[in-house]
């Protein structure tokens, strides 16, 4: 009976589930089916923007709108290139879509305005709008002005169609704010001159917009030498006649201030009958537009004038010019850092001219090696006093340099002891005169760019000059008067100079040129090099001895070394640029210095100056000339040169021709070989 019941109870509960069931399917048992029909699905998202496209000025506007569908959110959020409102870089856009262009022009000038749905942010429309410029630059003004080496001018320029007013940026040669070459340029337009003209003698100043830096405005400005040229410590050398007869060697420093002032002068001076050391003195000087200056100085043995020509803020050209003595030489920038025994360590070349106390001609050349503590050691010199010669004499010696750049040394060898002054220009090139009463002997030393020399140190073509820095009438010269050496050594590395080596010899007034010249030659670790040369004059073969020294493997000193009767000459060897020039090679303006002897006047010559070459054969000149103490200040000449290809081409200049040598189209050697005297020396480009 229980059994029966239970199932009767099961029947029951599911035939009222199959009722309600069918009940909901029936939509409650009155009305129509529905069938299997699902409810309607959501649209996607969609977004537009109007217009599609726009082309805008700088600063001006235009209203883009965004229409979403599918969406009871309607709202957008806009951006120009990705950035939500923009930057001032590309435009902006307010939250209503107005876009207003940048006031700069942007790069690319083609931005992108995007509307994002707020609804569905991967949802988004875009419109291009190209920005363009109206914007122009007037003329710059002043227009093509000089303006003095160191000296301001005041640049303007202004813009229009500009509608941030932004005015422009400024530049020097195509660098914005210039740079210590070309001269500077503040924002406002202020340019201050580089303290020398660079390569050329002008720059560009230009004005370029800041809306639209594609538009812009140029002048030309011509640089010229002028005080500011010349300022900072300076060393000097000089070497010449003396007053009354005999060479006169004369070394110092000074300090320049740029306005015209000289201070802190020292200097040291020998000849036959004066001697001052470490002597003070102050002074003044004035430059031109054209690198010629004059200088006076006061010591107490009274005011001495001086002209000289600026290569450049480091290097000048100076000769005296005073009726008295007749010297000239160098003077150079000084590092004062290099105001120090330790900043002299290692090897050195020297070359030193002069007379010795009898008055005859002497020159030495030579090599030491400083220790930075103040000991020379493995010191070795050739000496040609009037025409005997002391070959490869060893020496050791001592200096000191005090906290002005000056220094004393000495230097010891088995004939005695040497004393000079010197003066540090940096720790690769040093000043010398020596302090030995009538012993007026000076010259220049350079730092030696390695120690261990060969003969593969001297490879490929050299210039090089023999000259005898006396007077008209003494001994020391080729049979007794001055003279000069100049041409090509061509050396193969192995020792021997090859057969394309050539010479010209001027001897008193007689010149002979383009003789061949072979040769063996030998050189020491240590930079000392001897050479055998011959030299074929009419077809007869005249053999001569030349010791030099290898400051680098491009230049070195040079004497000739006879074993008796040599000549009283030194010069120097630098390896030529290359042998292939033609009136192009040389364009430029150039300081020149030439020394030597008049023989009208039986006396010192010296002669500075500045001389342009145009590059088409044409030469110009402004020469102060003093002749035996016969003063003739800005001469100007004219002339030309000769087109030859191997560097040596001939020159005219006034009323005296040159040979000339041609280092580099920024080195040229001149000798004068116009039969009324000798004069040498070089022609060094300012710009």
């Amino acid at each position: 009976m229980l059994k029966i019941h239970r199932l009767h109870g099961t029947l029951a509960y599911l035939a009222a589930a199959l009722a309600v069931i069918t009940l909901t399917h029936c939509g409650g048992g009155g009305g129509s089916s529905s069938s299997n029909t699902p409810p309607p699905q959501q649209q996607p998202v969609a977004i537009s923007t109007s217009p599609a496209s726009a082309s805008l000025s700088l600063g001006q506007t235009q209203q883009f709108t965004a229409t979403v569908s599918n969406s009871s959110n309607t709202a957008v959020t806009w951006q120009v290139n990705s950035t939500t409102g923009g930057s001032s870089q590309v435009g902006t856009i307010s939250t209503s879509g107005l876009y207003t262009a940048p006031n700069a022009l942007p790069s690319p000038a083609q931005v992108t305005v995007t509307a994002v749905s707020q609804a569905d942010t991967t949802k988004t429309s875009s419109a291009t709008v190209t920005v363009t410029s109206i914007v122009s630059v007037s003329p710059v003004s002043p227009a093509n002005p000089t303006v003095p080496a160191g000296g301001t001018e005041q640049f303007a320029a202004t813009t229009s169609g500009d509608p941030g007013s932004l005015g422009v940026t400024w530049s020097v040669n195509g660098t914005a704010g210039g740079n210590s070459t070309s001269g500077t340029i503040t924002a406002k337009g202020l340019y201050t001159a580089p303290a020398f003209p660079p390569a050329g003698g002008t720059v560009t100043i230009a004005a370029a917009s800041v809306a639209d830096s594609s538009k812009s405005a140029s002048t030309t400005a011509t640089i010229s030498i002028a005080n500011a040229s010349l300022n900072g410590s300076y060393a000097f050398s000089l070497n010449g006649g003396a007053p009354g007869g005999g060479i006169e060697s004369v070394a110092g420093s000074f300090t320049a201030d740029g306005q015209g002032n000289l201070k802190s002068g020292l200097e040291d001076l020998n000849s036959p009958t004066h001697l001052l050391t470490n002597a003070a003195f102050t002074g003044t000087y004035s430059i031109g537009a054209d690198g010629r200056g004059t200088a006076m100085i006061t010591n107490s043995q009274g005011t001495f004038t001086f002209k000289f020509v600026m290569v450049s803020t480091q290097h000048g050209l100076i000769t005296e010019f005073d009726g008295t003595a007749t010297i000239a030489g160098t003077f150079d920038r000084q590092d004062t850092t290099a105001f120090s025994n330790s900043a002299l360590q290692g090897g050195y070349v020297f070359g030193f001219t002069g007379s010795d106390t009898a008055g005859n001609p002497v020159a030495s050349a030579g090599q030491l090696t400083a220790d930075g503590a103040g000991g020379i050691k493995s010191g070795v010199e050739d000496i040609n006093d009037n025409g005997t010669v002391y070959a490869s004499q060893p020496f050791t010696g001592t200096y000191t340099i005090a906290s002005s750049g000056r220094g004393t040394a000495s230097f010891t060898d088995a004939a005695g002891t040497a004393n000079y002054a010197f003066y540090v220009i940096s720790a690769n090139q040093v000043d010398y005169v020596n302090t030995d009463a009538a012993e007026p002997v000076g010259g220049i030393s350079y730092k030696q760019t390695t120690s261990a020399f060969s003969n593969a140190s001297l490879s490929g073509n050299f210039f090089f000059y023999f000259a005898s820095e006396v007077l008209a009438g003494q001994a020391g010269g080729k049979n007794g008067v001055p003279s000069v050496a100049a041409g090509s050594l061509v050396a193969d590395g192995s020792g021997n100079f090859k057969s394309s080596s050539t010479e010209d010899q001027i001897v008193g007034n007689v010149g002979l040129e383009g003789l061949p010249l072979t040769g063996q030659y030998t050189i020491a670790a240590n930079g000392r090099g001897t050479g055998t040369l011959t030299v074929n004059i009419a077809g007869a073969p005249i053999s001569f001895t030349a010791t030099f020294y290898m400051v680098s493997s491009s230049s070195g000193i040079i004497m000739e070394t006879l074993a008796s009767g040599s000549p009283v000459t030194l010069g120097s060897m630098i390896a030529q640029q290359s042998t292939l020039f033609s009136h192009a090679s040389l364009n430029g303006r150039y300081g020149f210095s030439l020394q030597g002897a008049q023989f009208k006047l039986l006396g010192p010559l010296t002669d500075v100056g500045q001389i342009t070459a145009d590059g088409n054969g044409n030469l110009s000149a402004t020469e102060d000339v003093d002749t035996a103490g016969q003063l003739t200040p800005g001469v100007p000449v004219t002339g030309k040169y000769g087109p030859d290809n191997t560097g040596h081409p001939s020159a005219s200049l006034g009323t005296s021709s040159f040979l000339m040598y041609v280092v580099s189209p920024s080195q040229i050697f001149l000798v004068d070989n116009s039969n009324t005297g000798i004069r040498e020396g070089f022609a060094e480009l300012q710009y």
